[in-house]
Parts: C-alpha cells; structure tokens; sequence
C-alpha cells in the first residue's frame, strides 16, 4: 500500500467526525468536492498544510488526523502471509470503518456532551457576580 492510500481512510475519519458528505468537508475547507473524493479514493496525496486546513474546518486537531493515519498504516502493514495459523486474513480497510465509525460513535455519545456540559458549567460560574470584596476597617455602603 502506497502513501496515497494511507491518507483515504483519514479523510474520511475526518468527514464521519461531523457526520459530513465530501461536499460539506470541502466546503468548510474552500476546496472543490472532487478533490477530496480523490484523496479518500487513494488516487492524490493531499500535502501537509492541506491536511492541517481540512483538519482545522472539521474543528479536529492535527495530530488527531496523524494518529487515525498511523494507525492506518500500521494495519496496512501486517501483510496476511505473517498471521498465526488458524487465523484468517482480515479486510483491513473494512477493520479500519468499524473502528472509525466506533470513535466517531464515542465522540458523539461521551465526548461532545461531555465538553458541552463543561462549557455551560463555566459559561453559568462566568455570568454568576462575585461577591463583594470586604476591606477590614471600610463601613460597607
């Protein structure tokens, strides 16, 4: 598997995460859906600073896009020739959907409400006035 391939099922991790099509990614990227039809199919290599803008439009940091693609790569890498017997060859990019979809399920169910209920908590302690400050020896007013 060459590099080309390797980034597809992270563009597409990328897309699952917003529950996006190519279109919507692309959009929020300024870029043309063709372009990331192209880079989820294998057929381009998108160029790092691509990779950072279409990371950045899905609100997901960069280094999460690094790891989802280590990850691809590693399980590229364990050719079938090398597992135990007894074991059958698996689909790798179909292992790598599930696991994909599994994340994004994660994100959706404990994650996202999660940081929603952190943001109101501190967005309510914000809106909240502090008490007056007493200063010993002042009369209060």
């Amino acid at each position: 598997m060459d590099e080309r391939e390797d980034w597809g099922p992270t563009v597409v991790f990328l897309r699952m995460i917003r529950k996006w099509r190519q279109s919507d990614l692309a959009r929020a990227a300024g870029m043309h859906q063709s372009l990331i039809s192209l880079y989820e199919r294998g057929k381009d290599v998108p160029q790092r600073a691509t990779l950072e803008r279409l990371s950045a439009a899905a609100g997901v940091p960069y280094s999460l896009l690094e790891e989802h693609q280590a990850l691809v790569r590693r399980a590229h890498a364990r050719p079938a020739e090398r597992l135990p017997a007894g074991l059958a060859p698996v689909d790798v990019d179909s292992v790598m959907a599930s696991l994909t979809a599994s994340i994004c399920r994660m994100l959706d169910e404990v994650v996202r409400p999660a940081a929603t209920e952190l943001l109101q908590s501190v967005t309510a302690e914000r809106s909240t006035p502090a008490p007056p400050v007493r200063t010993p020896g002042r009369p209060q007013s």
